[in-house]
């Protein structure tokens, strides 16, 4: 794969186009020498299929560390303590010189019997050893250049540090020793300043707002968690997995029902479908949905996570499909359909749309793909919508369209059902209307529920623009998905509140 990747190069003229850079000509040197590592994996690997090698090649350059010779005049130059300058130099300042780092440590051989490599006096086998090449690269460095400078470090965090034993100390320069620790400063007498973290700027004109509708659903929920997560960026530090996570199971199977539906069409084929024609469409779908899923990671994925991705699908497919035989005639208008700018009382979202489906007797319906074990619609009665997707979709993106019903479709290997709320009975199987519903029997009919529906947005829409970003929340387990939940300090409030009280009570 090394001499093919390199034939392909050259065959796009790869830095032929134009004479090359200083910096370009020995960036693309150590470029090709990392082909030669590549081949070097065929020991460990044997043969491989192309897309394992170009990801051991991507993981050798992240590995690689790189930087070009410096052109023209240089004054400062950054060097290892083995490094040695081609120039004479005016000045050398020589950093980190504490006690646990000069001499270096020792770092015996795992592979060879400890005494023999200190009999024998092998590199970084014992410490008089280490110490003897301490003083002959120290012993160099004095020679270097007129001035020279040793300096360590006093302190680290709370601990007291000292300088080798190598070093002369009436000979190091001791840098500023006022210098504080961050605890010394924090503990340090200060005045303190109340500053009210509940309210954010406002949204500008020109502020790009990411999230979609996630946006919407942390406002709902707690307004600061939607400032920090969504208006500042912050976001967790992901676990790193081993194959595909829960996030590429769920978008490989709304890949896969993507691609199925736009083949499928409607509900009169599928039911014209013999199982072996099913059988057949489903595999297709999966396949197409694995090659975009490899296009968009970029990613190597095992041969053997794949087939058992689609054994998993394809048992999903079949369950799931029966589920949609049960409903009444209906056609695929949309799949995954994208809204880039959708305005939303001055907010300007972006969203996709599973899927939307045109009854044969008039009326859309709008999908929503869940895979999580829990799904509920009862937010949607809620004078704060915490899932607001459906009902963003139904009044919003779709504002004038018929929409008669909308619902999430719960697709997991364990349970499949459709789980909504619709104006008319025979929509779908078990999904019932809303004065079949506890939640919604208060509403006095399905327009009064949309109307319902786009007040709450627009409110919630108009506290994200005014910058509303207060810390609250009806129940604990409302933020136990929240990505930014450190930062709205819950322990600190409640302490704060407590002394409150404690106040008031006396």
């Amino acid at each position: 794969w090394a001499v093919i990747f390199t034939k392909l190069l050259e065959g796009l003229n790869w830095t032929k186009t134009r004479s090359l850079t200083s910096h370009e000509y020995q960036t693309q040197q150590a470029f090709l020498k990392l082909f030669q590592a590549l081949g070097a994996l065929d020991v460990m690997l044997g043969k491989v299929a192309s897309n394992e090698a170009l990801s051991k090649l991507l993981a050798l350059c992240q590995a690689t560390m790189f930087q070009p010779e410096a052109v023209g005049d240089v004054h400062i130059q950054l060097l290892g303590l083995l490094e040695t300058p081609a120039l004479a130099l005016d000045a050398v300042w020589v950093l980190n010189m504490n006690d646990q780092h000069w001499p270096p440590a020792v770092k015996l051989n795992p592979l060879l019997p400890a005494e023999l490599q200190r009999s024998t006096g092998t590199p970084n086998a014992s410490a008089s050893i280490q110490s003897a090449f301490a003083n002959i690269v120290q012993t160099r460095i004095n020679q270097c250049a007129p001035e020279i400078i040793f300096s360590y470090s006093l302190k680290e965090d709370d601990r007291e540090l000292r300088a080798s034993p190598l070093l002369a100390i009436e000979a190091v320069q001791v840098l500023n020793t006022s210098l504080q620790t961050l605890a010394e400063t924090l503990t340090a007498l200060t005045t303190m300043q109340m500053l009210d973290d509940a309210t954010a700027p406002v949204v500008l004109a020109d502020e790009k707002l990411r999230g979609g509708t996630k946006l919407f659903a942390a406002q709902a929920v707690c307004p600061a968690w939607a400032f920090y997560q969504y208006r500042l960026g912050a976001k967790k530090i992901e676990m790193p997995v081993d194959g595909m996570d829960s996030m590429d199971r769920g978008s490989l199977l709304h890949k896969v029902l993507q691609f199925f539906w736009l083949d499928c069409l409607n509900l009169n084929n599928l039911k014209a479908m013999t199982s072996l024609q099913k059988q057949v469409a489903i595999d297709k779908a999966i396949m197409k949905s694995i090659e975009a899923l490899k296009l968009k990671t970029n990613a190597y994925i095992p041969a053997q996570i794949l087939q058992i991705e689609q054994a998993r699908l394809g048992q999903i497919m079949q369950h799931w499909l029966n589920v949609e035989l049960e409903r009444s005639d209906f056609v695929v208008r949309d799949c995954e359909k994208t809204y880039p700018a959708l305005d939303i009382a001055g907010i300007s979202v972006t969203l996709t749309i599973d899927r939307v489906d045109e009854l044969v007797g008039g009326g859309i319906v709008v999908i929503d793909y869940k895979t999580s074990s829990v799904v509920k619609n009862t937010s949607w009665a809620d004078e704060r919508i915490i899932e607001p997707q459906l009902p963003i979709y139904a009044v919003m993106a779709l504002q004038g369209e018929q929409v008669v019903a909308i619902c999430f479709a719960q697709i997991r290997t364990d349970i499949t059902k459709f789980i909504g709320v619709s104006e008319l009975t025979e929509i779908f199987p078990e999904v019932k209307t809303t004065d079949k519903q506890k939640a919604f029997k208060h509403f006095e009919n399905w327009q009064a529920l949309m109307q319902h529906w786009h007040t709450s947005l627009y409110t919630i829409a108009e506290e994200i623009k005014t910058g509303i970003a207060i810390v609250t929340f009806k129940k604990d387990s409302d933020l136990d998905y929240c990505d930014v939940k450190p930062l709205l300090r819950l322990p600190e409030r409640l302490m704060q509140f407590e002394n409150l009280q404690s106040k008031k009570m006396n």
